[in-house]
């Protein structure tokens, strides 16, 4: 009987609701207090939303690893806050409050980064961290904050008793100052002991190519284990030793997505949980083009371009909507390539993408295109972009990016405007000299804004790209004809 006892003893204590995280609730969202103001402002150009939570009302939590916080809400329904999120948290010296933003950008630490959503069941809004953060003691900044329209603003965000008929909601500003509430969103806080030998946080995957990858994290220890992989399980991944915070992952596959995990060993065999995973894909091998290698794109078959079209409805496609020889060609289509038609309902900016390895010397571009669009709203861009550039598809273009100019650094390859008002094929040819050799995307670009526009939008056939040794003459113009002469002139 005792051994059975002793054993009911052991599992309840090894028991999954014996290891949860403790949790410590908040205020009530109602009580009036004018020294825990909710705030929100804008600083430096960007907006937040921030709340301060004094230190008296944390005691509980002094020393601990805080890994959530739950807000609550009077509304039911379930809700997706649409948006990119970052959540940042820290120490504020201040001990008297004011109406006045409190900027703590070099101190704060970014402890969540994704979406947010609503559960109408609960009535709850919960930010599960990224990573923890310790808190050592101090007044609690919390800094709010969402990613949209190409700039990180300030939000309405929500904090109530869940029995209050009523939502206290603080946006941020657009002056330099906020504007104070005097109560506090109830909050409950989820907090756990911290570990004996912590596990690496804050992962992050930088120059990611081919077949390479940094892989970097934040953690006191100096001995770690690296898995990564395609699957989800670390123990079933292939493993690297560290001695630093990183580490580069070499021979990986192109075109693959790959999940990475990290653990320290605190030595004695003591080693910590395993990070939370940092996911990254890499890049496609680059199409070598030189003078015994030459590239040619007539889209009839495998097709080597990547595209870059997020969410737009516009999008770049191949299919057999179009074509100038052959059976298909690339071109824009708002239903997936069925057709070779756009939509005017926003703004879009999408690309069209070839890797290339590129030598030293000049190279001759040729591709047939046809583009209608409308004026300098609606057009296409083909131009040479280094290999390092981030080309983001959205409702946005990139800075220096219009009908007739491109972004620093980016060579034209379009005759140094726009693509666009010709509803027929013709052929574009043209000469250039990388700044070096090296890796470069060739890119065809799609731009349109939210007004009318003729059909057809772009379309591409019959891309070839060889090193020349002999540049071939452009812009050929015939001038002063008489009836016996003529005077012929070109770029060369």
């Amino acid at each position: 009987m005792r051994k059975h006892l002793l054993l009911i003893l052991m599992l309840a204590a090894l028991s999954p609701w014996s290891l949860r995280a403790q949790t410590l609730t908040v205020a009530d969202g109602t009580t009036t207090n004018s020294n825990i103001p909710f705030y929100g402002y804008n600083a430096d150009g960007t907006q937040q939303s921030q709340i301060i939570y004094p230190a008296d009302l944390l005691t509980d939590i002094i020393g601990k690893d805080v890994t959530e916080m739950v807000f609550y809400t009077s509304t039911t329904g379930d809700k997706a806050y649409n948006g990119n999120w970052k959540l940042k948290l820290g120490i504020c010296e201040n001990s008297a409050f004011s109406d006045n933003y409190y900027d703590l950008t070099t101190t704060t630490v970014e402890v969540y980064a994704g979406t947010l959503t609503r559960v109408g069941s609960t009535q709850t809004v919960t930010i599960t961290f990224d990573s923890p953060f310790n808190y050592t003691g101090g007044n609690l900044l919390f800094d709010l904050r969402n990613y949209s329209g190409g700039a990180w603003n300030s939000t309405t965000f929500y904090g109530i008793s869940s029995t209050n008929a009523s939502i206290y909601s603080e946006s941020g500003y657009t002056n330099s100052s906020g504007t104070s509430r005097s109560f506090l969103p109830k909050t409950t806080f989820a907090y756990e002991t911290p570990a004996s030998c912590p596990k690496p946080a804050a992962l992050t995957a930088s120059n990611v190519t081919a077949n390479s990858a940094v892989i970097s994290w934040t953690s006191s220890a100096s001995n770690f284990v690296v898995a990564y992989g395609t699957g989800t399980d670390p123990e079933q991944m292939n493993t690297v030793n560290a001695t630093t915070n990183g580490v580069t992952l070499t021979d990986l596959t192109s075109v693959t997505t790959y999940n990475v995990f990290v653990k320290a060993d605190c030595g004695g065999g003591d080693e910590s949980e395993w990070s939370n995973k940092v996911t990254f894909a890499t890049t496609v091998e680059p199409t070598v083009v030189d003078a015994t290698h030459p590239f040619t794109e007539d889209f009839e078959g495998s097709v080597s371009f990547e595209f870059v079209n997020g969410t737009c409805t516009n999008k770049w496609a191949v299919g057999t909507a179009t074509n100038n020889g052959g059976s298909k060609a690339l071109y824009i289509s708002n239903n997936n390539g069925t057709s070779n038609a756009y939509t005017n309902n926003s703004t879009t900016m999408v690309y069209a993408t070839k890797l290339v390895e590129l030598a030293a010397g000049t190279y001759h571009l040729s591709y047939d295109w046809k583009a209608n669009g409308e004026s300098d709203h609606d057009y296409m861009r083909v131009a040479l972009v280094p290999s390092n550039v981030v080309l983001s598809a959205g409702t946005s273009t990139p800075s220096g990016f219009s009908s007739t100019g491109l972004p620093s650094g980016w060579v034209a390859l379009d005759g140094g405007t726009q693509c666009q008002g010709v509803a027929a094929w013709q052929n574009h040819v043209c000469d250039f000299a990388p700044a070096a050799a090296g890796n470069y995307y060739l890119v065809f670009a799609w731009c349109n804004d939210y007004s009318s526009g003729e059909t057809p939008p772009a379309a591409v056939d019959n891309i070839s790209l060889t090193l020349s040794s002999c540049a071939t003459p452009v812009d050929v113009a015939v001038s002063d004809i008489t009836a016996a002469s003529a005077e012929i002139s070109w770029t060369s």
